[in-house]
């Protein structure tokens, strides 16, 4: 069911881009789909009749061509909006990030996690930081080797739970990977470069995942839109063509009825 949810998600994400960036354009193709809808509408009917004359929709196949048409309205202008798939994608990340961040459930379990392991790394004085059960809310963090592994711990922890909200997301950017000692690293030097004083922060791991979500998207994001189309116009061309099919054996089975009346 998440497959699908985050499907739909991304697709009203990067239809709502579309149409605050450019509202002509979406109520435009939003008429274009529904003239098309109905022109197919009224051809599946003239296509019963190339089998037989006489024969009409019935309720159930004009109920059909009116949902197909409806798929039409919405499908069109969603093929032009999957040029926003990108800023669709970074927007879900973002979010994520941002609650995840202030989700102090999810921290707690985090703290309650690298504490111990922390503690078994035997860099740091816990004398003074009773652990989590016993009312610890910290630890301390004064060795670069375990401010990297804690930070790198942190984002692995943000990964793992962003396959778990997002599993269709995370196999479309690939967050197989995790993150490397060495970029983290890298990080945890490059913030102390520019606050000498400072506190490397526990939430910045998230942040470090959330970067590499991005950078991992980047490269992706043209396959994408391109099999996004191509599975619009798939799903669009198959639907027609069972209706049609629908219609062709209904106009068949008249015909046969026809037949048999008059013998």
């Amino acid at each position: 069911m998440n497959y699908f949810i985050n499907f739909l998600t991304v697709l009203a994400n990067a239809t709502h881009l579309l149409a605050a960036n450019n509202a002509r354009l979406y109520l435009l193709l939003s008429a274009v789909g529904l003239v098309s809808g109905a022109a197919l509408w009224f051809a599946s009917n003239v296509f019963g009749q190339l089998f037989y004359k006489p024969y009409r929709l019935t309720w159930g196949q004009h109920c059909l061509c009116g949902v197909l048409a409806m798929m039409m309205t919405l499908c069109i202008p969603l093929f032009a909006a999957s040029t926003y798939l990108k800023p669709s994608f970074e927007a879900i990340i973002s979010v994520w990030r941002d609650q995840l961040s202030n989700d102090r459930t999810w921290q707690y379990e985090q703290f309650n996690r690298q504490y111990y392991a922390v503690k078994k790394q035997g860099h740091e004085d816990f004398s003074h930081s009773p652990p989590p059960e016993q009312g610890g809310k910290s630890m301390p963090l004064t060795h670069p080797e375990t401010i990297v592994s804690t930070s790198k711990m942190t984002a692995e922890a943000a990964l793992e739970n962003f396959r778990q909200n997002f599993p269709l997301l995370a196999i479309i950017i690939n967050t197989s990977a995790n993150l490397s000692a060495e970029a983290v690293s890298k990080d945890v030097q490059a913030y102390f470069k520019e606050h000498p004083n400072g506190t490397y922060p526990h939430a910045q791991g998230i942040q470090l995942a959330a970067a590499q979500l991005y950078t991992q998207l980047a490269p992706q994001i043209i396959r994408l839109i391109w099999l996004t189309r191509i599975g619009i116009t798939g799903f669009i061309v198959l639907n027609y063509l069972l209706c049609l099919l629908w219609i062709g054996l209904s106009a068949l089975k008249q015909i046969r009825i026809h037949s048999a009346h008059f013998k």
